[in-house]
């Protein structure tokens, strides 16, 4: 592996502030927990509701249980530095009528039960307890050392339970809670997919981000992620230089030069086992199949296999912070915007980092600023500086990241007698108040641009990362020559405006309403 580059120096910077955004998320995730949404289609016209009477709705009438929430009876999260229980799935998303793996290590070893719930609305209790599975058994497992020129970290744990999805399963997002007699608890997320639907929206969910991100075990001196490592405190405390550079955390020290290139997703995800800023997606699920829309789900690598069928659905939403994508992921959704149908980008920062994956072995390269030895295409890094394959990621989304917020500031917004804000009652200048969060997105001039008829730059929003430099934000809407409609929001907190109890917004809810009713039609 090659030593860093000044890139790298500067990532390591941008990635300890991006801890900070993310700080943000986790605590609003955490504040979702004793507070309730309310009806999501309340102030929205039946103009633009969804008819009533699809699988959603059905589903959601149902009584729900917000039981898989942590805090729920006497649950508490389960450690990477204990790993009181730990699991993972053996693929993010399962084909009702088919079967998936849960591999868990309980440590000492002891008794467990498996609660599968499916995530939605379900009346404000945000999901449905839909299976519990027998008294089971596990012990521990050994946590293996980082590959030395990777730092890829995969497990090989025994599956300890294998569940058999029924076929009548609605499509969703699902979390498997794995729970000790003690109290201690774990998640696996993974989606059902109905591979044979047709639906109004497939919402797609950022899993090659969600390992990107995902630094189990975050123990202080094992874990990896494509930004962070550890180093010992040892090596630190003898190397001045080196300690400069690095962080303390527990028994190590963070490191962004000894993070990994490649990531494999056979492995749990670190701290209670949801992925980092899933309160996005989540917030979002609990929106949209409150006000009824007809959904069916899967994940990035379903789009980047070539399991998902554009012409089935006439949008795609990309629900979460989706910034890894392979080559496949990125030519798949151009074929679908070229083809007529529309895509939806709710937070910022995405398709960034070109990545591969490797199914045979569940692994994920990206190599950023190291040298890539294993080039097929083109070198993983950033899309838009792609060695002699460039693409800026507005040529797909209408406008692309530009930077870093810190704190959270006010969406400005512009074009107010646009169609997207209709109802709203905004005005050019007005602020939505603390919606512009975490990374941000802008147009570009001096970029490629989106083959677009029609282009509007909703919001206008100022702000200023960390090394003084000045950024406008913008949230984006396009309409291509096929007809397809592209809505990128250009920041994180967007989804929280949709569907988190402490943050939703009425004038946002009303906006994406809007968009997703021009959308069906």
């Amino acid at each position: 592996m090659s030593s860093p580059s000044r890139f790298l120096r500067d990532l390591a910077k941008k990635t300890n502030t991006a801890s900070a955004a993310r700080a943000v998320l986790r605590a609003a995730h955490v504040k979702a927990g004793p507070s309730k949404l309310g009806d999501p289609r309340a102030g929205l016209p039946t103009a633009v509701l969804p008819a009533d009477g699809n699988r959603v709705t059905a589903e959601n009438a149902r009584p729900g249980s917000a039981d898989w929430r942590m805090g729920a009876g006497k649950s508490r999260a389960a450690t990477d530095y204990e790993r009181q229980i730990k699991g993972y799935a053996s693929t993010d998303s399962v084909a009702a009528g088919s079967s998936i793996d849960f591999h868990v290590a309980v440590e000492p070893a002891g008794a467990f039960t498996v609660s599968v719930y499916r995530l939605g609305y379900y009346g404000g209790a945000a999901g449905r307890r839909v299976l519990v599975s027998p008294r089971l058994e596990a012990g521990p497992q050994p946590v293996p050392t980082p590959d030395p020129e990777t730092g890829r970290i995969a497990v090989e744990w025994p599956v300890a339970w294998t569940l058999d999805v029924p076929a009548d399963w609605v499509s969703g997002t699902y979390v498997a809670v794995l729970d000790k007699a003690d109290g201690f608890r774990n998640y696996v997320p993974f989606v059902v997919r109905d591979d044979a639907a047709t639906a109004d929206f497939l919402v797609v969910l950022p899993s090659t981000s969600w390992q990107a991100y995902n630094w189990w075990p975050r123990d202080g001196a094992t874990g990896r992620n494509v930004y962070y490592g550890y180093v010992s405190k040892d090596d630190a405390e003898g190397d001045p230089a080196l300690k400069a550079k690095f962080s303390a955390d527990a028994r190590g020290w963070i490191s962004n030069p000894a993070r990994a290139t490649q990531v494999s997703f056979a492995r749990p995800y670190f701290a209670d086992g949801l992925p980092d800023g899933f309160v996005r997606e989540q917030s979002f699920i609990q929106w949209a199949e409150g006000v009824g829309y007809d959904l069916t789900y899967a994940t990035g690598l379903d789009l980047h296999a070539g399991r998902i069928d554009p012409s089935k659905y006439k949008g795609l939403i990309f629900a979460g912070h989706d910034e890894y994508w392979s080559t496949e992921m990125y030519r798949h959704a151009e074929e679908a915007v070229t083809a007529g149908t529309s895509l939806a980008f709710l937070t910022a920062n995405n398709a960034y980092w070109h990545v591969r994956y490797d199914e045979a072995t569940r692994t994920m390269s990206c190599y950023k600023g190291f040298e890539d030895p294993h080039v097929e295409d083109f070198p993983t890094g950033m899309w838009r500086a792609g060695d002699g394959h460039p693409r800026a990621e507005q040529q797909l989304m209408g406008v692309q990241y530009s930077g870093i917020i810190k704190g959270r500031l006010p969406l400005v917004v512009r074009e107010s007698g646009h169609w997207f804000w209709a109802g709203t009652g905004l005005k050019d200048g007005d602020e939505l108040p603390g919606l512009l969060g975490g990374e941000a997105d802008s147009l570009f001039e001096a970029m490629p641009r989106a083959k677009a008829e029609e282009q509007a730059l909703l919001t206008a929003s100022p702000y200023t990362i960390s090394n003084g430099t000045r950024f406008v934000q913008n949230t984006s809407v396009y309409r291509a020559p096929s007809g397809a409609w592209v809505f990128t929001a250009g920041t994180f907190l967007w989804p929280l405006a949709l569907g988190h109890p402490t943050y939703q917004d009425k004038r946002v809810t009303r906006a994406m309403a809007n968009f997703l009713g021009r959308v069906r039609g």
